[in-house]
């Protein structure tokens, strides 16, 4: 021990005068910065008779699922990479959705023939993370960006508006979970989780937003002018004020897209 030296704990970080001691996985919170990091709480759990896991992440992310006999779990369409023989695979047509805004088309898994596994994939190089709703709790999610959940989530399509929509890479519609269970949500690359406190604002680019608290005020505004925003290549951004947490995906899906077209992906 060197006098006036913190004393090291096995597998603690040194303690240095003035600094925040490093918890494995967490990172240093200085004050007045947002809690920023990978959020890797509760990759399992179980909710109205379907126990998951999330496996494989960051970016090759699968759901297995484990559904009790009579079971049900609803699924975006297209997420089923493997089941159980025994569960029972459905797939549903929303007429209204046509008009409203949202998926036309979504699927339903049950298990009435007995228990069974069901394996949920996003359909790109992805991360996944569940998103738990009880007593009020409330979140919007990027349309492309739901993958499942259990019955007691309600799932709302939800109209930005054309202001906004002019300047969100979402789209005029964006979908609204409430109710009680367990949700999926999927990205482009990792999942990236952002905790605000009361009052703190933070600016994220638009084509990187996956979800976020329902409860937070944000507005989607250009960067500097349009003339910079054209330069830059940045477009528009989202500033959120917390309370609340935000999801973001690592990788733009607008800027993949235009890498594709731009070595001939899709060209006849």
């Amino acid at each position: 021990m060197v006098p006036g030296q913190a004393k090291m704990v096995p597998g603690q970080a040194n303690m240095v005068p003035g600094q925040a001691n490093m918890v494995p996985g967490q990172a240093n919170m200085v004050p007045g910065q947002a809690n920023i990091g990978s959020d890797s709480q509760n990759l399992c759990g179980e909710a109205e008779g379907v126990r998951y896991r999330i496996l494989y992440r960051d970016v090759n992310s699968i759901v297995e699922c484990q559904l009790q006999a009579n079971a049900r779990i609803n699924i975006a369409a297209g997420s089923m990479a493997a089941m159980s023989a025994n569960l029972k695979l459905e797939g549903k047509v929303k007429l209204k959705n046509m008009f409203s805004g949202g998926k036309t088309f979504s699927s339903c898994v049950t298990a009435p023939n007995g228990p069974g596994e069901l394996i949920l994939a996003p359909p790109m190089m992805a991360d996944v993370m569940p998103l738990q709703l009880s007593g009020g709790v409330e979140w919007i999610v990027g349309e492309s960006c739901f993958l499942g959940s259990t019955p007691g989530v309600q799932k709302a399509t939800k109209t930005q508006g054309l202001g906004k929509t002019l300047l969100s890479g979402e789209g005029l519609f964006v979908t609204k979970l409430s109710g009680n269970g367990v949700a999926f949500i999927t990205s482009l690359g990792a999942i990236h989780c952002i905790q605000l406190q009361h009052g703190q604002e933070y600016v994220i680019d638009n084509e990187h937003l996956v979800a976020w608290s329902a409860t937070m005020t944000y507005k989607i505004e250009l960067i500097g002018s349009f003339m910079t925003s054209l330069v830059s290549s940045e477009g528009s951004i989202c500033r959120f004020s917390g309370p609340g947490t935000v999801y973001m995906q690592t990788r733009n899906p607008g800027a993949l897209a235009a890498y594709m077209r731009s070595i001939g992906v899709g060209k006849a």
